[in-house]
């Protein structure tokens, strides 16, 4: 269920009468599901509004009305983080280092692409994959998106009015082995687009923009969506069938340890945040600091 700004702090208001503990605020539930695991439920609970727009709405209201004892998270996506200083108090606010958390657990730990794929694919499928492409599942499919992301930098910036989500990657790895991944994502786009926009323009605009890596820096920024998408790709041109998006999601959340955990941006910022207010709300740094029986007492 998606929330507004507002349903999000009246629920927070409406929560605090019958509970004092603290409360962290996502985007979604795959949010949710990344720090929930991790919680220590007796300190804090936490919510998905189902939007940034309504996180960082609930945000400005809370700041406006002094309730301190509410954090929020959201996606960086291709914003700056800068963008929200001005209304949204740096301490309260969390976000994510690339594009999305699971972009960042898997940045940390490139190797659970291959473990969600050893967990789920037919035994020696992932070995097969990496001994082949003389790489890790995770580098390949680093690879397979960066088209795609300049795509979205492309119409995020207005110069192809197109959408490039939930863009279908079967076929993906195949292209690349053959030399022409950038026209395989230009003919998706043209496709996307109805025809509005012709494949051999699209593919000289990808071009341009993956041949100047500095100035659309901020725009490359992985993306997890993708990331999986070409995973299940990957196993799939391996001839033993696509894994499911949420499979492979689920796999690489329900795999992250304390010591990668513990070293995501968004996971410090809260981390911060419950410290200035005298507070430990993670598991594994109260494991570390041996007081994690006192907190669930």
């Amino acid at each position: 269920m998606n929330l507004t700004g507002p349903e999000v702090v009246n629920t927070l208001i409406l929560e605090r009468q019958v509970d004092d503990r603290s409360a962290i605020v996502v985007e979604g539930q795959e949010d949710l599901q990344l720090l929930d695991i991790h919680l220590i439920d007796t300190e804090v609970y936490i919510i998905a509004a189902g939007s940034k727009t309504a996180v960082l709405s609930a945000a400005a209201r809370c700041m406006q009305d002094g309730i301190d004892w509410a954090a929020f998270v959201i996606d960086l996506d291709t914003d700056s983080f800068e963008d929200y200083v001005d209304s949204v108090p740096i301490g309260a606010l969390a976000s994510s280092e690339n594009y999305d958390m699971l972009a960042d657990v898997l940045e940390k730990n490139p190797y659970l692409a291959t473990r969600a794929v050893v967990s789920h694919a037919k035994p020696g499928v992932a070995r097969s994959i990496e001994s082949a492409h003389r790489r890790s599942i995770y580098e390949i499919a680093l690879t397979l998106i960066e088209p795609v992301t300049a795509l979205r930098y492309l119409a995020i910036s207005g110069q192809l009015s197109i959408s490039a989500r939930k863009l279908d990657f079967t076929g993906a790895l195949n292209s690349y082995n053959k030399g022409v991944l950038v026209d395989f994502v230009a003919g998706l786009a043209e496709r996307r687009s109805g025809g509005k926009h012709a494949k051999s323009r699209v593919a000289t605009l990808l071009h341009e923009v993956l041949s100047d890596k500095e100035r659309y820096s901020i725009f490359k920024r992985t993306n997890s969506h993708d990331l999986i998408s070409a995973i299940s790709d990957i196993v799939r041109h391996q001839g033993k069938g696509a894994l499911a998006h949420t499979l492979i999601a689920g796999t690489i959340r329900a795999s992250l340890g304390c010591k990668d955990f513990q070293m995501l941006k968004a996971v410090n910022d809260l981390s911060s945040w419950a410290m200035v207010r005298g507070s430990s709300i993670f598991k594994c740094a109260a494991l570390q600091e041996g007081t994690l029986s006192n907190n669930l007492e």
